[in-house]
């Protein structure tokens, strides 16, 4: 399908298929989707729906990118990883790249990784391109103890860094890329502050099934289209 992203590092390269996220019906699930090992609930596949999906993973430090040919690639979603939260709720983005330092990018309600990385980010969404949507891929290290307390509120240190990041790098989503806690009421709750904020909310379901259905039960419940939290799929399918 015409709608993937991709990641690329050294050793592997992963791609991800990504379906806008609807109510399904048993009619509207294709028979070989039960063999990535995502539940067929989580989403309908939807082709002429997702089919303007064209997203893109950027596992390397966003400071080296092609900024102009990622611009004119086609790919209209940009997934920057590897965002991460720290104990006291401020924010590191790690480069992942040789040569590279991870920075601390929010603290304190502020936004502190200075002018370069910001207008770098930023430019991918202005002038000409194709790039209309920018999402942060982190997995969720601390969330489970920073929903608990201090709580999510927009008093927190956890929203007001949020909120200063996606002013700063005009941000669109945020990918929650789980792959070890799966704790469903946090992360929930989580979601839903970012939603205050102004995200949307997006998954890419490695494994646990279960949790991935509760989650997208919980995030989207009383809300319908367009209006959806989590409002996208990503399907994992190494190759």
């Amino acid at each position: 399908m015409s709608h993937s992203m991709f990641r690329f590092n050294n050793n592997v390269n992963p791609c991800f298929l990504a379906f806008k996220c609807q109510e399904a019906t048993s009619e509207d699930v294709p028979k070989e989707l039960p063999k990535t090992g995502v539940d067929a609930g989580l989403a309908k596949i939807n082709a002429t729906a997702s089919s303007s999906i064209r997203a893109i993973y950027l596992f390397k430090d966003v400071l080296k990118s092609n900024t102009a040919a990622l611009k004119t690639s086609g790919f209209n979603s940009l997934i920057i990883f590897g965002v991460g939260i720290l104990e006291n709720g401020d924010i590191m983005y790690y480069s992942n790249t040789p040569g590279s330092k991870d920075t601390l990018i929010a603290s304190d309600g502020a936004y502190v990784g200075g002018t370069a990385l910001s207008d770098k980010v930023r430019s991918f969404k202005t002038g000409d391109t194709g790039v209309n949507r920018l999402e942060i891929s982190m997995n969720s290290q601390h969330v489970r103890e920073l929903t608990r307390s201090p709580g999510t509120g927009s008093e927190t240190r956890l929203y007001r860094n949020f909120e200063a990041l996606k002013t700063a790098w005009d941000l669109d989503a945020v990918n929650n890329d789980d792959e070890s806690i799966y704790d469903v009421t946090s992360t929930a709750a989580f979601a839903k502050m970012l939603g205050t904020i102004g995200y949307k909310y997006t998954i890419a379901p490695y494994t646990n099934t279960g949790f991935w259905r509760s989650l997208k039960t919980q995030v989207n419940n009383g809300l319908q289209e367009p209006n959806l939290l989590l409002d996208r799929v990503y399907l994992q399918c190494c190759m």
